[in-house]
């Protein structure tokens, strides 16, 4: 199971921030991000086709408090992905 979050039009101090963070600190803050006001900046997919069925069990792992056993940040050309998997 994984989650991928695409960062755009973030300044460089606000992506060093969330890269400091604890995994599931930087998981719930990106998820509050893509479903409010930034959701023009952050965009979350899950699974690799965002199945409606990946998000229940990604986020049902979650709440069973499994750890994450990948998290990433990486630059691309103009954005930025944030990947988290179990």
């Amino acid at each position: 199971m994984k989650a991928t979050f695409i960062l755009r039009d973030l300044s460089e101090p606000v992506i060093a921030d969330i890269a400091g963070m604890d995994d599931r600190e930087r998981f719930e803050k990106l998820l509050r991000w893509a479903s409010s006001d930034l959701k023009h900046c952050v965009s979350v997919q899950f699974g690799s086709g965002n199945a409606f069925r990946d998000r229940v069990d990604f986020l049902f792992a979650l709440k069973c408090s499994k750890p994450f056993r990948t998290c990433s940040i990486e630059r691309r050309s103009d954005f930025w992905l944030a990947g988290f998997g179990f």
